[in-house]
């Protein structure tokens, strides 16, 4: 949803009129007209594009040619388009506006009837968005004024996900959610034509929201150094019926339950854990009497006093595949083989005649069980270090040169021991050779069950952080991201940023070559989903060549014919859906790059690649800024596709074509990476926050140029 321009229709009403003084052949002023027998009852501009009828006349108020954008260059000030400026007339008034308390806790449902175009014009889209806002306050309902609907917008009563317009005369709905269970809730909306002209305001709509039960959506679970204990973590339930105190249904089992069925048919265990503490607080279990060595699943519900109960929505610990999330009962090392926890924190020192490594001594086996000892530990638990060393960062196994000679587990006299750390390289070959060319270190901590994970890279070129992951067949391929050292210090202390494959990932129509998910692992065991860089990071995917100079795919779903390295493109995942990051195609690496502050799902896929650079109005993140310093709607990001990396500028102009500032590259950076986005965050060129009103973008590149308008609202 857009946010609402908070002066409402009258910034519709000067950019209107603006836009009809544009018009070469239109007059400055609509002139009011009359006879015997005809009345001309509009004067200027109808105001609700209301249709004026008689017995003997009708007038609809539709009128105005879209501008067509002819410009090849781009001066100091505002480019003006050729063609006429588009005129549009308000939507109709939203008729039909209702409330109800929603199915579920803390919602409310809304239905309205869609309005049409200039009014109530039938078999047409008469919106562009739909705005809704609500207050909590019955003198301060946004159905009582158009100032009230924009103070409670501004207050952040807005509602996001509101559904696109129908046409008109659709019957449409939406459930509000998240909403304050048994708070009443007055509602209005307004509908927003493409040109951002609002029509006038709905009735109001009054609702409760539902009574109930939240939800539990935060239960986690950790293995614990008891055998056969499992520790339970989550918020207790907020509750506003009529019969407290609230308890809880829970169970744990063997098998997955990954459904409301599951959890109702599986075989599984019930266990007591009484009444649940104050809505919002952190309450815990420790559950014991488990068997060793064994993954259990643990579910969880509220519920209250009730004949019957009601009973919340089911939640169990969520469980993630990779790698070795603590959601496991391994309280004992009997019977169990389990390889130590990867080393965190590698840090590598270079010098004239020796490097030296150094790295966070590891306490803890992969599934994040303590070692059985504070002290020294036992060989089931850590036997010592295997140092290795390569010339390229995303070489096979078998390519690495291993420093400590034949350590591994039967042999743990050949590993670094586990007290030499800090740990010196000084084989003169060796050092001699990485002072001419990059060389990169990793780390294995080493028991009796095995090796652990290679530690992240550390190249003796920068000091960079390297996460690599590495294919080999059936086809080499590989994805190595680049964290310089500054951001690795700054983003990544105690942290294992692992790059795992996901080959079952693959969520779209075009082939996939190679799918990797960069996930920051707390410790090298809890993944941390909100981990982000403090700048951008080099992502690098490579690809291999058949014969013929096509590039080959490894997936399940193969190309349908030849592809090049030009057809290929990055993408990344943002948690909603796939962004294409383009990057920079290098043939004599078999590679393809893009700079991006995001960890995460990338995949390497043959995709449609633009020739230059393209914006689309759907690129821009918000169409109304509210630059007040709250963290929400400060800014404009413009994203767009700029596959060729060209120089690209934007513009600010207000209405009259007066510069008012430049657009800047995000600090955060671009979804895209470098390049392919710019910000505009409601500031003048001389650094203060510009009057609210109807404000002209422009963004230039390749030769290309598109404008729009931005709302500013103070």
């Amino acid at each position: 949803m857009r946010r609402p321009d908070a002066i409402g229709k009258h910034v519709g009403w000067a950019a209107g009129i603006l836009a009809l003084l544009l018009l070469a052949a239109a007059p400055a002023r609509a002139i009011s007209s009359k006879s015997s027998s005809f009345s001309n009852v509009v004067d200027d501009i109808d105001m609700g594009g209301q249709t004026v009828a008689s017995a003997s006349y009708s007038q609809q108020y539709g009128f105005g040619e879209l501008a067509q954008t002819t410009m090849t260059d781009s001066g100091s000030a505002y480019d003006a388009r050729a063609g006429l400026m588009p005129i549009y007339e308000f939507p109709g008034t939203i008729t039909g506006f209702w409330a109800s308390s929603g199915t579920t806790v803390g919602s409310v449902h809304l239905q309205w009837t869609a309005p049409g175009n200039d009014g109530y014009e039938s078999n047409t889209k008469g919106a562009r968005d739909f705005v809704v806002a609500y207050s909590t306050t019955a003198s301060l309902s946004p159905a009582s004024s158009q100032t009230a609907f924009n103070a409670a917008l501004s207050a952040g009563g807005f509602l996001g996900s509101v559904p696109a317009p129908q046409i008109s005369g659709t019957l449409q709905t939406m459930t509000a959610t998240s909403l304050t269970p048994g708070v009443t809730y007055y509602f209005a909306i307004e509908a927003q034509e493409a040109d951002g002209l609002y029509g006038n305001l709905s009735l109001g709509a009054t609702a409760v929201a539902t009574l109930g039960l939240s939800e539990i959506t935060d239960l986690t679970a950790s293995s614990t150094t008891v055998v056969g204990q499992i520790d339970l973590s989550w918020t207790a339930p907020y509750y506003t019926g009529t019969n407290p105190p609230v308890s809880y249904v829970a169970v744990y089992s063997t098998s997955e339950m990954n459904t409301q069925s599951d959890f109702q048919t599986v075989d599984s265990t019930s266990f007591s854990i009484g009444n649940a503490l104050p809505g919002g607080s952190r309450q815990t279990f420790q559950l014991s009497g488990l068997a060793a060595c064994t993954q259990y699943f643990v579910a969880i519900v509220g519920k209250d006093s009730g004949t019957p109960p009601a009973q919340a929505p089911w939640y169990r610990n969520a469980v993630s595949s990779t790698p070795y999330v603590n959601y496991y009962n391994y309280a004992t090392t009997a019977g169990c083989t389990r390889v130590p926890d990867v080393p965190v924190n590698v840090a590598l020192t270079t010098g004239a005649a020796s490097n030296t490594l150094a790295w966070s001594a590891v306490t803890m086996l992969n599934d994040g069980t303590l070692f059985t000892s504070t002290g020294t530990p036992p060989a089931q638990d850590l036997e010592g270090y295997d140092v290795q060393l390569s010339t390229w960062p995303d070489a096979p196994d078998g390519d690495w040169t291993d420093l400590t000679a034949g350590c591994d587990p039967t042999s743990p006299s050949n590993c670094v021991a586990v007290s030499t750390n800090p740990y010196k390289v000084d084989n003169s070959t060796w050092v001699a050779a990485c002072q001419t060319q990059a060389c990169y270190y990793r780390v294995f901590a080493v028991n009796t069950a095995g090796f652990s994970l290679p530690s992240n890279e550390r190249s003796t070129a920068t000091d960079d952080l390297w996460s690599v992951f590495v294919e080999t067949t059936p086809v080499f391929e590989s994805a190595m991201m680049d964290v310089p050292a500054t951001y690795a210090a700054s983003t990544l202390a105690n942290f294992y940023v692992y790059a795992a494959p996901q080959y079952q990932d693959i969520s779209s129509n075009s082939p996939v070559v190679t799918s990797v998910d960069f996930e920051a692992l707390l410790g090298g065991v809890t993944l941390d989903p909100t981990t982000r860089l403090a700048g951008a990071a080099n992502l690098t995917m490579t690809y291999s060549i058949d014969s013929s100079g096509n590039v080959q795919i490894a997936s399940l779903r193969p190309a349908l014919a030849p592809a090049t390295a030009q057809d290929l493109s990055l993408f990344w995942w943002n948690g909603n859906g796939w962004i294409q990051a383009y990057g920079k195609v290098q043939t004599l690496s078999d590679s393809i790059s893009v700079q991006t502050p995001f960890l995460g799902k990338y995949q390497l896929r043959l995709a449609q690649v633009p020739g230059g650079f393209a914006f689309d109005p759907s690129g821009l993140s918000n169409k109304f800024i509210t630059p007040n310093g709250d963290g929400k709607n400060d800014n404009a990001v413009f994203n767009f596709a700029n596959p060729q990396f060209s120089s690209v500028s934007g513009k600010i102009f207000d209405l009259q074509g007066r510069y008012i500032a430049d657009m800047s590259a995000p600090s955060g950076g671009c979804a895209g990476g470098p390049g392919q986005c710019l910000m505009w965050d409601g500031r003048g060129s001389n650094g203060t926050i510009v009057s609210g009103g109807v404000y002209v973008y422009q963004l230039s590149g390749g030769g290309t140029h598109y404008n729009g308008t931005i709302v500013v609202i103070k």
